[in-house]
């Protein structure tokens, strides 16, 4: 049976005592308590919310969304959103910012941040979710994995200050590259393979080496102090 009834309730969120009614974007009813909501959420009461039950407010957010959002709001143990799908990840962590549920915010960047596997999987909206929220440290951390991605990729999916920030970021990891590297004669002449960059790249920005400063910081663009 689906997670909603018959009558698009829910029915893990379809208290009969519960005072605030919300629609998802997909039409699925949560009943909800504003004690939890008020305890657990600092959005509440500026979003609107009205304690008529009978007056929904609809929420812009899928109910794959909210019904993992919502659990955060009460006792019992919460689902941990290291299983969910990477995109649908990224969308609870923009939802808990929000609706600023905190306990949920940090839990998400977590798991957004904490694996070279995981920030792999969506390079481009991981930095952007990096940018967005004022992360610099994970801006740094996540723009290594885009600097093989091609300009007109990224041009679509970051505003002007930060694709400018990205394209100077990205060719100074380039210029240090073939600076601090010794190409043997058979590259002479050649252009490096971009796996072969991209390995540089990850390694450069993990260490220093042979006193040279391989740290390039993405967030505060490579020519700034």
């Amino acid at each position: 049976m689906s997670a909603a009834t018959q009558k698009n309730n829910h029915m893990d969120f379809n208290a009969a005592d519960a005072d605030i009614t919300i629609i998802s974007s997909d039409n699925v009813t949560f009943k909800i308590h504003s004690v939890n909501l008020s305890t657990h959420s600092n959005a509440f009461p500026t979003f609107g919310f009205s304690t008529d039950a009978s007056q929904p407010a609809r929420f812009e957010e899928h109910s794959d969304i909210l019904k993992v959002l919502f659990a955060w709001i009460y006792p019992d143990d919460p689902p941990d959103p290291q299983t969910l799908p990477y995109t649908t990840l990224l969308d609870l962590a923009h939802a808990a910012h929000k609706y600023r549920i905190g306990s949920l915010i940090l839990v998400c960047d977590i798991r957004i941040f904490e694996r070279e596997a995981v920030r792999q999987k969506e390079p481009i909206q991981t930095l952007k979710y990096a940018l967005l929220y004022a992360r610099e440290a994970k801006a740094d951390l996540c723009a290594r994995e885009t600097i093989m991605i091609p300009a007109i990729d990224m041009v679509g999916n970051l505003d002007t200050v930060d694709y400018i920030e990205w394209t100077l970021y990205k060719e100074h990891c380039l210029d240090l590259y073939f600076k601090h590297t010794v190409p043997s004669p058979s590259r002479q002449g050649k252009q490096v393979p971009y796996p072969e960059v991209q390995k540089w790249i990850k390694k450069m920005a993990d260490a220093r080496f042979a006193g040279i400063d391989y740290t390039v910081p993405f967030a505060r663009g490579p020519n700034r102090t």
